[in-house]
Order: structure tokens, then C-alpha cells, then sequence
């Protein structure tokens, strides 16, 4: 950890493990609660820490490499956020909350039916 915060990116949607979705926003007012940790808007030279939602991404995989330390939202907010309130309403962004269903993918099928209904 670089000086006295915790300076933490987020990326992907911020599923927990009992499938609860938590807006980005939520999870920015509880670091700003706790005081010591700085929610960044992108990976950095001062970087501590890397919250993703999938660590098989290009950007998980090159911040592991540059040694910053990859975490699931799960594991950040029992390790950092322990007794914080994350509500799961409030202001959803529709890039940093949205979730992909693979239905929607060519591969699924799931795209190409949805156009043959249009």
C-alpha cells in the first residue's frame, strides 16, 4: 500500500455471492465512510488494489501483472468493507452496473433470435 489510504479501482458489475447486485455508487460511499480508502478511476502507477468482477479480463490480467493485487467484490467487502451498509438501491449507472447476459451473445443464439423478432 502506497502512503496512508488504500487506492482501489473497481471494475465490472459488483455482484456478491448470494447474487445481490451493489451500484458502484453504494460501494464509492462506504470507501468514502471508511476514510482510508480512495476509489480511483482507473489503474495507476499508485494503484494498491483491483476489485473485479472477473479476473480472466485483459485488465485484471495485466494489473495482477504489474503487481497490483486482484480481488473479487466478495472478498474486498469482507476484508475492507466489514460492517459498511451496502444498499442495493440507489443511483444505478448503466455502464459500470449493467450486467452482460449471455443470451445476448451471437453465440447463444440469444442476439440472432431476438433480430428475427424485430
Amino acid at each position: 500500500m502506497t502512503g496512508e489510504a488504500l487506492n482501489v479501482v473497481f471494475t465490472g458489475p459488483a455482484i456478491l455471492e448470494d447474487g445481490r447486485l451493489i451500484p458502484r455508487s453504494n460501494l464509492v460511499a462506504a470507501c468514502k465512510q471508511f476514510g482510508a480508502i480512495q476509489v480511483q478511476p482507473r489503474v495507476r502507477g499508485d494503484t494498491d488494489l483491483l476489485v473485479a468482477s472477473r479476473t480472466d479480463t485483459v485488465k485484471a490480467k495485466s494489473a495482477a501483472a504489474s503487481g497490483i493485487m486482484v480481488l473479487s467484490y466478495q472478498t474486498f467487502v469482507d476484508r475492507h468493507l466489514c460492517g459498511a451498509c451496502l444498499p442495493e438501491d440507489g443511483e444505478v449507472d448503466r455502464f459500470t452496473d449493467s450486467v452482460w447476459n449471455p443470451a445476448w451473445s451471437p453465440e447463444g443464439n440469444g442476439l440472432l433470435a431476438l433480430m428475427d423478432q424485430l
